[in-house]
């Protein structure tokens, strides 16, 4: 028999050694009785520095010693108490005094006529860091959505269409509550032509197919007619099945009835049908003075035409033009509607890319390349089209003139068309 409980003692040691949770007895005066590798490496104290002691004075918080004493009363007595056979989350008290979480689980044991504690003790600290982190952006995310105003509203609508969420801000935009837009949004829409292809967008979206953004015309509660840029983006669980769709709306008219206004002065290249400099530099300056104060970032590319001269002497002028009328083309391919493309010299291409960041560039231009690279593939033209283009960023907290920005984009496309030779 003897021999019997020196190999389970042997077992149980070797089986709490390897273990990577505490594991603490305590007997009915509240002394610890037993004390393994991983309870050392979690408080930070060796077996012989706590054997004998009473667990509360070297593991608890002072604050909470008078709710320890309590409790063993009634342990003591009964075997039972609030912590027992349940796992909770308590502060622990680490060798040095440093407090940290722990998750306990703890059960009771008679031994000789008297209850002993087990309590195997867990280090959540790595854990409640996480859940901070992410309760920190659940915040920060909560906080931005609430807070759009002016030009934005976010949605959010499960499979079968339904709105879950809409954002306040929607009164700002449209002049509508949460309650009436969610009921009656279909309503609001006019009879543009573009109406139509809002739910053919969401169809796609509701299957994962991420889509470009599209415009949606709308009836503000005043009256008047408004137009919107939707993005949409499906929302995956973690099987990546779609669960839903989330959308940014955003106000354009605006811009709209700006983009009108220069179509009838007459601001655009009429070999492109691109913004010529005049336009640009008409359309530019607003926005960035809308940039400024609403705190957003640009990016300005400033693109030339590789080889036009040598095009023009020899293949013809006629061939220069339809070399100068593709890469427009591509341009348009490549950005977006509400980023402002024009042509604004012979062989100079500028395009100011609305609410875009340093790392948006290289995204841009290998997008531009790949377009470029394609065109050239299909062997059309007796030439290969190339561009040399320079990037700056606008920053909206440091704020420059928009022939700044022209200067140092040029600088750097110049740059790299001197590497190209």
């Amino acid at each position: 028999m003897l021999e019997e409980l020196e190999k389970s003692e042997e077992k149980f040691r070797a089986v709490s050694s390897a273990a990577k949770d505490a594991i603490i007895m305590m007997d009915d005066n509240g002394d610890v009785t037993y004390w393994n590798k991983a309870a050392e490496k979690i408080f930070g104290y060796k077996e012989d520095e706590v054997i004998g002691k009473e667990l509360h004075v070297v593991l608890v918080p002072p604050g909470y010693h008078e709710a320890f004493r309590k409790g063993m009363e009634t342990f003591r007595a009964t075997g039972k108490g609030q912590a027992v056979g349940r796992t909770i989350e308590l502060t622990g008290l680490r060798k040095g005094g440093i407090e940290f979480p722990i998750e306990l689980s703890l059960s009771s044991v008679k031994l000789n006529e008297k209850w002993n504690a087990i309590g195997i003790v867990r280090d959540i600290t790595k854990r409640k860091q996480i859940e901070w982190m992410l309760k920190e952006s659940e915040i920060k995310y909560r906080r931005f959505v609430e807070n759009l105003r002016q030009e934005h509203f976010f949605y959010r609508h499960n499979t079968d269409g339904v709105f879950t969420y809409l954002s306040p801000s929607i009164t700002d935009v449209l002049g509508y509550s949460q309650e009436e837009f969610l009921t009656h949004f279909t309503e609001y829409l006019t009879d543009n032509p573009i109406n139509k292809e809002v739910i053919h967008h969401t169809e796609l979206s509701i299957k994962g197919i991420q889509q470009p953004p599209y415009e949606v015309e709308i009836y503000h509660k005043d009256g008047s007619i408004h137009r919107l840029e939707v993005s949409e983006f499906p929302v995956l669980d973690n099987k990546g099945n779609v669960v839903g769709v989330e959308g940014l709306a955003h106000d354009v008219t605006e811009r709209k009835r700006m983009e009108e206004k220069l179509q009838v002065m007459s601001l655009h290249d009429e070999l492109t049908g691109l913004l010529n400099r005049r336009g640009f530099m008409t359309l530019a300056e607003q926005q960035l003075r809308i940039a400024e104060r609403m705190k957003r970032c640009m990016l300005l590319l400033f693109a030339d035409l590789d080889g036009l001269k040598w095009i023009n002497d020899n293949l013809g002028h006629k061939e220069g033009d339809l070399a100068l009328s593709d890469i427009a083309k591509l341009l348009k391919e490549t950005f977006r509607e509400s980023d402002i493309i024009a042509r604004i010299g012979g062989d100079e291409f500028v395009i100011l890319v609305m609410e875009a960041y340093d790392e948006s560039a290289e995204i841009l231009t290998a997008r531009l390349n790949a377009n470029i690279d394609n065109y050239n593939a299909r062997g059309e033209r007796r030439y290969r089209l190339s561009l040399s283009v320079g990037i700056t960023h606008y920053d909206p907290d440091n704020p420059c003139s928009l022939d700044e920005l022209l200067s140092q984009a040029d600088k750097m496309m110049y740059e790299q068309k001197q590497k190209k030779h």
